[in-house]
Parts: C-alpha cells; structure tokens; sequence
C-alpha cells in the first residue's frame, strides 16, 4: 500500500506511518513484536463536536497467536 506524503517512523519492533491529515496512523508489526503478524490503522472520527479515535485490527497469524494480537 502507498500513502502519498505520509511519514513513516520506524521502531525496534515495529513501524508507523502517518497519514499527512495527522488523523490516521497505520502499524506494522515486525518479526519478535509479539503480536506478528498483524496489522493495526487508527483513525480520529469527529461526532457532534467531540472527537474519537477507532481503529481496525488485522491478525494474519495462526489461531494459537490470536490472544497475543488481541492483547497489542
């Protein structure tokens, strides 16, 4: 997937990337994150005059790793 403009941080573990609207973040695991391989975008929604943050998850692990990507 390409994010035109986006900026990307890379960490031990795994890597960032933010969108240029500052408004959703993507992760990546890497392999030794405990949660690989899985994938996490989070999103700030604005309702009404508050806003949230939600996100979607992704596992593309085996069933015995599931625990781990849903404790990350």
């Amino acid at each position: 997937m390409r994010i035109p403009n986006a900026t990307i941080r890379e960490f031990p573990d795994f890597t960032m990337v933010m969108e240029q609207s500052g408004l959703v973040f993507h992760y990546f695991t890497k392999p030794g994150h405990f949660a690989h391989p899985g994938a996490i975008r989070r999103y700030a929604v604005q309702e009404s005059s508050a806003w949230y943050m939600k996100y979607d998850a992704r596992s593309f692990g085996t069933d015995s790793q599931q625990d781990d990507f849903k404790r990350w």
